[in-house]
């Protein structure tokens, strides 16, 4: 059997100004991946290398020396990320992730949390996304809305929400279970609640994956659909979509906003590739 490759078509990974970047892509051969590194609340402003950029960055090279395998995608997933020095922390590292891979006449993935896999055959375009995630998205988005409409800066609203997160954020991480949201730890065992299944792909076809960062350009800054934002990068390439969400975002900086988040800017990763 001929495996197929990936071939790169454009790719951008920018920090939120100000920070390190805490997301990490990568392509080799039939394999590619996005992942959205989760640093621990309350960190930032920090300058110092975070563990998550450390996490993130440990699982993508994991995957790349990995990219021959024929085994399934959550045990590659769990295998990449088992290992990884967990720090005295009451926040173990996490991440959300996009992986695929490339077969003779499909697409497979691997999701868990929120960075979503855009999926383009001959005749239609698929989003794909562990909507597992969404309703603790959307508790946090109204809580932080709630807190702005009392007069709260976002800094304040953050605070005033943090104690929350935090307690969520831990509960998720010690008592993950079947059909509650997972993220990627270096426990195997979460990989292993991954979102998988596969796509048609007997023709050409294209891929992006985004991390939330970036997708925030459908989710809530210009309400495009998946179909529209994938057009967009194929017609003028990610990094001027990339400008235009930054400047989106920084004239919606004041409160109230017309798209609730947690944080003005966010690391925003696009990794676009064909067959």
């Amino acid at each position: 059997m001929v495996n197929r490759n990936w071939a790169l078509l454009d790719a951008v990974s920018a920090p939120c100004p100000g920070r390190l970047n805490e997301d990490a892509y990568g392509i080799r051969g039939d394999m590619a991946w996005v992942i959205d590194g989760a640093s621990p609340l309350g960190s930032q402003g920090s300058r110092t290398e975070s563990v998550a950029r450390s996490f993130s960055r440990y699982v993508s090279g994991r995957l790349r020396r990995a990219s021959e395998s024929r085994a399934p995608l959550i045990d590659i997933l769990a295998d990449a990320s088992d290992g990884f020095d967990v720090e005295d922390s009451p926040l173990p590292p996490s991440a959300a992730i996009g992986l695929v891979r490339l077969g003779t006449d499909s697409c497979e993935f691997a999701v868990l949390a929120d960075v979503i896999v855009c999926v383009r055959g001959e005749n239609s375009t698929l989003s794909i996304a562990d909507d597992r995630m969404r309703s603790v998205t959307d508790e946090a988005n109204r809580a932080i809305s709630r807190e702005l409409a009392s007069g709260k800066s976002l800094e304040e609203a953050r605070r005033a929400i943090e104690d929350v997160l935090i307690a969520q954020r831990v509960e998720r991480m010690n008592q993950q279970v079947p059909d509650a949201y997972w993220v990627l730890t270096p426990d195997p065992e979460s990989a292993m609640n991954a979102y998988t299944g596969q796509v048609e792909m007997t023709g050409s076809g294209i891929v992006l994956l985004a991390s939330d960062g970036f997708g925030r350009l459908v989710e809530d800054a210009l309400r495009q659909t998946w179909t529209e934002l994938l057009d967009q990068c194929l017609e003028t390439g990610v990094v001027p979509v990339l400008k235009q969400l930054r400047e989106v975002e920084r004239l919606d900086a004041g409160e109230p906003r017309s798209f609730p988040r947690l944080s003005r800017h966010d690391d925003a990763t696009a990794l676009m590739i064909a067959n």
